[in-house]
């Protein structure tokens, strides 16, 4: 399974390591000096590896993609896990070799990082019964293996050896509107969103989310989609569509962006279409206003880019209906 390895060689590159070493099998040698020239190699066996050298000479250490399912791959774990002179990245076959052998957990480093999907975190440290009790498990063991979990998935989450948790912040549309659904206080949920990405014309964002949305056990038979529109324009437009064709009756809850929500229900109000409000994905918190506040701060110049493109789009529309 050269093509794990070769991607994840290629990816560790790209995040900007000085220095990168493989550790392959023989047979492996070519395939990987070939497609990745820039990293080093040494070779541990000849079809799989079966035992590695010391690690001390390197600060951290990723195991998984490509090493394939072998018997003694738990020794393998353990070696690497009493060796590493720092955190360890485990993913892929690492983790499943390790969900077999639960005396290992103890044996990470600190503030070592696995990614489970929710099958492989399933596989490690049993089902749950919601998305919910999932990430207050992952929560929990990350804090009592003092490792951070990456627990992947539409809105993946990263669990912290604090106990903390912090989600992808596009996702935070999604993750309202499934609490929302699973809380009994929506019972549709609409989804719009086309193709805003131009390096691939078949993605369409609407049909994407339906999907997890399904994954996470919302029924298909309450999920309606909108998959044509560009921009948020085009959102109000299909969606005012597709509510009077399911004859809906309004106000309906609007979940997106907080800073983006005025704009979002302007141009909903001038489609036609009546919205209640509920802001999520916030990027700005609020505390005490101080001297300090008064400032300048070149770490909040970033955030300008939010403020400008959403208020020069709102009045724009505020206009246009004028």
């Amino acid at each position: 399974m050269m093509g794990a390895a070769v991607l994840s060689a290629k990816a560790c590159l790209r995040s900007g390591v000085g220095k990168l070493t493989c550790y392959i099998c023989k047979e492996g040698y070519i395939i990987m000096q070939t497609a990745v020239p820039e990293a080093m190699c040494a070779m541990f066996g000849n079809t799989f590896i079966k035992d590695i050298d010391n690690l001390k000479n390197f600060d951290v250490t990723g195991i998984g993609p490509g090493i394939g399912r072998h018997l003694s791959h738990k020794q393998l774990l353990q070696k690497v896990f009493k060796n590493s002179n720092g955190p360890v990245v485990i993913d892929a076959d690492a983790l499943n070799v390790l969900s077999n052998y639960s005396s290992l957990y103890k044996l990470i480093p600190e503030h070592s990082i696995i990614t489970p999907h929710p099958k492989e975190f399933e596989r490690l440290f049993g089902k749950s019964e919601n998305d919910f009790d999932r990430i207050e498990l992952a929560l929990k063991k990350a804090k009592d293996l003092n490792i951070y979990i990456v627990l992947k998935g539409h809105y993946t989450l990263i669990a912290t050896p604090e106990g903390k948790g912090y989600f992808n912040s596009t996702a935070d549309r999604f993750i309202q509107a499934e609490k929302l659904y699973k809380l009994g206080i929506i019972k549709h949920i609409l989804i719009s969103g086309g193709n805003g990405k131009f390096d691939n014309s078949n993605f369409r964002e609407g049909s994407w989310v339906k999907n997890e949305l399904s994954i996470m056990g919302i029924p298909d038979s309450v999920i309606f989609v909108e998959d044509h529109s560009n921009d948020t324009f085009d959102n109000a437009a299909y969606a005012k569509q597709i509510l009077d064709s399911l004859q809906l009756s309004p106000p309906y809850l609007l979940i997106t962006s907080a800073h983006h929500m005025p704009r979002a229900s302007l141009i909903f109000k001038n489609a036609g279409v009546i919205t209640a409000p509920f802001p999520c994905n916030y990027i700005e918190g609020r505390g005490d206003v101080s001297f300090s506040s008064f400032i300048p701060n070149p770490s909040v110049l970033p955030k300008w880019n939010y403020y400008l493109k959403e208020r020069a789009g709102y009045l724009w529309y505020y206009f246009k209906k004028k």
